[in-house]
């Protein structure tokens, strides 16, 4: 049974599969949400509770066209709390929603507030007349010229004030195909992490300086990962590394502990890391493509230790790491692995086949192992990036997709059946120690749904952003756009209890949309951003009103609203 009210808000957003369970988006930023069919079952997951119910319809009284200025409002959010202590509204409102693109492809990977009303964006695209800044540290696109083959991109990063206007924006990049997939910021500086070609521009004294990279597609070329801190007014490299092998593994995710430490999510199929990185790892290679969760120290020189997770099979390295208020790490991955190691007493031990989530706390100090849960059912579970949020507790925040009829749901949850379509969305808690499912619901309709992009209020509330192909997704009657108009964008606000939806809303105009990062703050201000094909985006307040190409980027600002 679904309950809806107002006030929460969980925004959805999908990404390419390219049929080989990537989830990665073509060149042209096309992408597929659809997860392997759904296959019928009856088991029920352990250590929780399980009901088997019916969703409701729901009928949206929000405008299709988008909402007016009247629904104003600042930037979005990350917590629940309200600077006067008192109880943060149920609702959202949109405060701005722009596009970011120039005259060829660019989309938005991933969002971070610096706790002060500004976000930052990343991402990556090939156009040469982004509305970059002055006295940035990269104004144009590298010229290149690129491999053959190679399609140029650089990976940019913009900041974004309170109101939605443009603080700064730079490129960061060479010659090749470099884009950028993570972004973190902290009181000493900006950090970008993702895929990079020869050329890139690393740092003297970085943890890798020699470019080692393989080739995933030809437009791609040869890549490894990276991850370079910026200053914060993005006027200088502080230091750049690349990670990687000569396999084409990149870095997928990254999260900054209070020490300036930087956690980093990758993977490793084939190849040796140079050899001081190669030493850092506490365990061997597991068999087939692993998960890999590295730490580098805060200046970038060195990998103070890393691990292969995952088991005999093949893991993914669409990775997502995040740290809790105590400096610990957690990584959550896909693993179609029988034998990845769990913990005693772990919510679930065992692997539900066609493709599980794993999640993995790990010790800070050497990568051990604190506890480890698989999360699936009889269908796949399957991640594509930022799907992943932790509280300050160590509590841990999962939305993503699945095709499991069976996936676990809890008692009063909003949804505890399989809505239709190739996959659902879902939101799950698990406990800080690993043993308990405290909050799980499926969130979808009768098409394709897929998060990517979560983030967790600091009264719990899970929001994020996603796509879907649903006509009937469950918006909210207060939403900022209540019908789909093809593919799009999705807003969405899980309440702490994971018994209703506080807000939902459809983001998309005549073509495809997809959401791919969310951020949400103390004040409940939450930000979203993603890629769109579309020149009618519903736009609020926009610095750049016009779409530029093919494929811009997107971003927006919702603010806590009664």
């Amino acid at each position: 049974m679904r309950s809806l009210l107002r006030g929460a808000l969980i925004v959805v957003t999908g990404c390419a599969s390219n049929g080989d369970g990537s989830g990665e988006s073509s060149e042209d930023g096309s992408s597929d949400a659809s997860v392997t069919s759904a296959t019928s079952a009856s088991t029920t997951s352990p250590s929780t509770t399980t009901e088997t119910g019916t969703s409701a319809s729901v009928t949206s009284e929000a405008s299709s066209s988008g909402a007016d200025s009247s629904s104003g409002g600042a930037s979005s959010a990350d917590s629940g709390s309200t600077t006067d202590g008192g109880e943060l509204p149920d609702g959202l409102a949109a405060s701005w929603i722009t596009y970011l693109g120039g005259g060829q492809f660019e989309h938005a990977r991933d969002l971070a507030h610096d706790g002060a009303g500004r976000v930052l964006v990343t991402g990556g695209g090939a156009s040469t007349d982004l509305a970059t800044t002055a006295g940035v540290l990269q104004p144009n696109r590298d010229p290149g010229p690129p491999a053959p083959g190679v399609d140029p991109f650089d990976a940019f990063v913009f900041a974004y004030d309170e109101a939605g206007g443009i603080a700064w924006g730079t490129y960061l990049g060479g010659p090749q195909y470099d884009r950028a997939y993570a972004v973190e910021v902290d009181a000493t500086g900006v950090y970008v992490a993702g895929r990079a070609g020869a050329g890139f521009p690393v740092t003297a004294g970085a943890a890798q300086t020699s470019f080692a990279g393989g080739q995933e597609a030809p437009f791609y070329g040869e890549q490894d990962g990276f991850v370079c801190k910026l200053s914060l007014d993005a006027s200088a490299i502080v230091w750049c590394t690349y990670f990687g092998t000569s396999d084409p593994s990149i870095v997928r995710d990254i999260a900054v502990d209070s020490t300036g430490a930087v956690y980093l999510a990758s993977g490793r199929s084939t190849g040796s890391y140079p050899a001081a990185i190669d030493d850092a790892f506490v365990n061997a290679p597991l068999g087939g493509s692993d998960a890999v969760l590295a730490k580098l120290s805060s200046d970038g020189s060195t990998v103070l230790w890393a691990r292969y997770l995952g088991g005999s099979a093949d893991d993914s390295n669409q990775n997502s790491v995040r740290v809790d208020a105590n400096d610990n790490p957690y990584i959550l991955l896909t693993t179609t692995s029988g034998d990845a190691q769990t913990s005693p007493g772990a919510y679930d031990s065992s692997y539900g086949g066609n493709g599980d989530l794993y999640v993995f706390a790990a010790a800070p100090n050497d990568g051990g192992l604190r506890w480890a849960t698989h999360l699936g059912a009889s269908g796949n579970e399957s991640t594509e990036t930022h799907e992943f949020a932790v509280d300050a507790a160590g509590n841990c925040y999962v939305a993503a997709a699945t095709s499991s009829m069976d996936f676990p749901t809890t008692v009063g949850a909003f949804d505890t059946s399989f809505n239709g379509g190739n996959n659902d969305a879902f939101a799950a808690k698990i406990s800080a120690d690993g043993t308990t499912l405290l909050g799980s619901t499926f969130i979808g309709g009768n098409g394709s749904d897929r998060p990517e992009g979560v983030a967790v209020g600091a009264d719990g509330s899970v929001y994020f952003t996603g796509t879907t192909t649903s006509t009937d997704f469950p918006v909210t009657a207060d939403a900022y756009q209540g019908a789909l108009v093809v593919r799009d964008a999705v807003v969405v606000r899980v309440a702490p209890e994971f018994d209703s939806l506080l807000y939902a809303s459809y983001l998309g105009g005549g073509m495809e949309e997809y959401g791919r990062g969310a951020t949400v703050d103390d004040e409940g201000r939450l930000w979203i951003g993603g890629e769109t094909h579309s020149d009618d985006l519903p736009l609020l307040d926009a610095a750049q009103t016009q779409a530029g190409g093919n494929t811009d980027a997107w971003v927006a600002g919702f603010v806590p609203a009664p």
